[in-house]
């Protein structure tokens, strides 16, 4: 171990954010379940269709941001969503707005794990590795992952994950075990849909308010959508959290 060897646990978002900063000053490893890195910028390809059933756009203040997203479509990375978008209630559309520039929303270009497997270049990220455990180990933390391999030592270690999954690992005397614990997440479900033929709808995406669903979104509308038509749907956290251990079988329905 060295005095500047980090892990980081987690390679969404947030995970990347912090391993990109931290690498500029030390010796960086991510730790990541999943076969490649996104966390919520979540895409899934089955039989020639493609979802992003994730995080749906994102828009840009910050001017650290503003910088960023600049770099990234330069880069076609990222593209506006020039998106027909519509707000619906009791099955009435209430209103209408056309996203252009001046109301930039923004997705990966294509899917938008793109902005995930931009931002993960040139990192030291270790791939379908569960971490299970972490040990102290003189000054610094061991990590064990679910099928037995340990890694480090690490000087310090980022737990990039929702709260109950930080809990998990996070020793019983840390004070911030007792506030991930603490946490309350959201539940939502997503329905993928691929279509023989593209839905003729109004509009490209929309917000529902009332009923089960929040939110649907026509996915060939999607900047460099390259895969079959489809759909998208969203249902809202209260009706999630209420059916959240329900039977599968039944969901379908």
């Amino acid at each position: 171990m060295t005095s500047s060897s980090v892990a980081v646990i987690g390679a969404g978002t947030a995970g990347l954010a912090a391993a990109r900063a931290l690498s500029r000053h030390f010796s960086v490893r991510v730790f990541e379940k999943a076969r490649g890195p996104g966390g919520r910028l979540a895409h899934r390809r089955r039989e020639g269709f493609a979802f992003d059933f994730g995080a749906q756009y994102f828009t840009a203040r910050d001017p650290r941001f503003v910088a960023e997203v600049a770099a990234l479509r330069s880069a076609g990375i990222v593209s506006p969503w020039r998106c027909r978008f519509s707000k619906i209630e009791n099955g009435c559309e209430i209103s209408r707005q056309l996203w252009n520039d001046d109301t930039a929303h923004y997705v990966g270009t294509g899917r938008m794990s793109a902005l995930s497997a931009y931002w993960a270049r040139g990192l030291d990220v270790k791939l379908q590795t569960r971490i299970t455990q972490l040990r102290e180990a003189g000054t610094g933390w061991r990590l064990q992952s679910d099928s037995g391999e340990v890694f480090g030592p690490f000087a310090f270690v980022v737990i990039a994950l929702p709260a109950l999954q930080a809990a998990a690992l996070l020793p019983d005397q840390s004070a911030l075990r007792v506030n991930a614990q603490a946490a309350r997440m959201s539940g939502c479900f997503a329905l993928m849909l691929g279509l023989e033929a593209p839905a003729e709808l109004a509009f490209d995406a929309a917000e529902i308010i009332s009923g089960p669903l929040s939110w649907l979104a026509v996915c060939e509308s999607r900047p460099g959508h390259e895969a079959g038509p489809g759909l998208v749907v969203l249902s809202n956290n209260l009706w999630a959290d209420v059916h959240m251990e329900d039977p599968r079988l039944w969901l379908r329905r």
